[in-house]
């Protein structure tokens, strides 16, 4: 699978894979971050995401390296089909952005 690289990014060591739930749990958002904590509070601030205000909890899930929680960051938003994700979503695969080429159905 091609995938476009985080631009720009050093490998920051140990690296969680977040999920953002709502009341529901149902899965709103799928990331990473080496600080997750600060990185569900930009989530939860940032204004023009309609849904920040859905965000009821979150879940860690922890890799040695950047490169794992990378990879199974895109496993898991290519999988689990999260609402709000862009990146890495099939249903995004014809952006110019995406990195990768539309899926054929």
């Amino acid at each position: 699978m091609t995938r476009r690289p985080y631009k720009n990014m050093p490998d920051q060591g140990r690296t969680s894979l977040y999920r953002l739930l709502d009341a529901a749990g149902r899965l709103l958002y799928i990331g990473i971050s080496c600080k997750p904590e600060k990185r569900y509070d930009s989530h939860r601030w940032h204004k023009p995401h309609a849904w920040r205000h859905d965000i009821a909890s979150y879940t860690n899930e922890w890799f040695d390296t950047r490169e794992e929680a990378e990879a199974a960051e895109i496993t898991a938003i290519r999988s689990e089909l999260p609402l709000y994700n862009r990146m890495h979503h099939p249903d995004c695969d014809d952006e110019p952005w995406s990195g990768y080429p539309k899926s054929a159905a």
